[in-house]
């Protein structure tokens, strides 16, 4: 092959790290198809065949390529930092359409470039929903690239144009952050509603929409952002997206906080009563902590400055947890109704 191509592959170790971990997706699922479990033990089926060599030369080659062309196509490496602007004035950017609950009965729905309006330059993207079934849940999404196994705090700004007034029949809006592409409406992030808070029959008003998030990035280093509407009335509807913003920032740890050991933990209502208090372990590796408990992992974190952050802490929507002391510790508000923080005291 060209010198240039080996050169690309020896200088950029980030590029080669994105190859071998194709190369290793390839691997799994050549293994998943010729392994099976016999009486306990486990067989290779047609492993050696005339077939294996070939494909896994052609795995390896097309991984090489791939890794080093195609598997970061915003930016070569993972820069601690990434900005990105989306304008739509020649095409989607990368942005793909999709959506959930959109049968029984069919609802027509599309996503669009569109001249109709634009924030930024003289385009935009058009979403139309016609939410029949009442439950209709259309968005845009894309991936980005970072650092695997690694945390990043970002920030998704948008322009959104409403027609929607009052506080009545309003749609929400959807809009998140995730390690793995959606799939289903307990995957996505709902957000505020779609109210253009201007008088009645104003028409379209452009609304700018920011939301932050903190997320975990899995072994292949891919997150989601999705940005879309959820029709929570039976009538038809259009709305406008323009003017994107993304912001990832890596989440660098530090070791200034020693948190290993034992804690109480208590679930605080908005009365600021103590509704449950159970127990966990904090195990740490350096900036790196695992929460334990009933002896399962039940989330991961990051030492940052005065801030323990997560990716979602029990599920409970938590994404940063404020360390006051190395024996005390309170979260932010959780995604939750019925409770306004965590408290952590240590114990041991």
């Amino acid at each position: 092959m060209h010198d240039d191509f080996w050169k690309m592959i020896l200088c950029k170790p980030d590029r080669f790290s994105a190859s071998l971990t194709l190369f290793n997706k390839l691997l799994i699922k050549y293994l998943k198809n010729n392994i099976y479990v016999d009486e306990g033990e486990i067989k290779m089926l047609n492993f050696i065949s005339k077939y294996s060599i070939p494909y896994l030369t052609f795995a390896l080659i097309v991984s090489l390529i791939c890794g080093c062309k195609f598997i970061n196509p915003i930016v070569p490496g993972y820069p601690s930092l990434q900005k990105y602007i989306f304008s739509f004035e020649d095409d989607m950017e990368g942005w793909t359409s999709s959506g959930v609950d959109l049968d029984d009965p069919p609802v027509e729905w599309s996503v669009e470039l569109s001249k109709d309006m634009a924030a930024d330059g003289n385009t935009s993207a058009k979403f139309y929903l016609d939410n029949v079934n009442d439950a209709g849940k259309i968005w845009i999404e894309r991936a980005f690239y970072v650092k695997p196994h690694s945390f990043y705090e970002v920030k998704v700004e948008y322009d959104f144009a409403s027609s929607d007034w009052g506080d009545f029949n309003l749609f929400r809006i959807i809009t998140g952050v995730l390690p793995e592409r959606p799939e289903s409406r307990e995957s996505l992030v709902y957000q505020d509603d779609t109210g253009n808070d201007a008088e009645p029959e104003s028409g379209y008003v452009w609304l700018n929409k920011s939301y932050d998030f903190t997320i975990k990035s899995d072994y292949d280093g891919e997150v989601y952002v999705i940005i879309g509407v959820w029709g929570t009335w039976e009538t038809s509807r259009t709305y406008y997206v323009d003017n994107i913003n993304i912001t990832l920032n890596e989440v660098k740890g530090d070791t200034a906080y020693d948190l290993q050991g034992v804690w109480e933990v208590s679930d605080i209502g908005f009365d600021n009563s103590v509704v449950r208090t159970y127990q966990i372990t904090i195990e740490q590796t350096g900036s790196s902590v695992k929460f334990i408990r009933d002896g399962e992992t039940i989330s991961t974190g990051i030492i940052s400055g005065e801030t323990l952050v997560c990716g979602d802490w029990n599920g409970y929507g938590i994404s940063k947890i404020y360390i006051d002391d190395e024996t005390s510790m309170h979260s932010e508000v959780p995604q939750n109704e019925f409770l306004n923080r965590l408290d952590f005291k240590k114990l041991q």
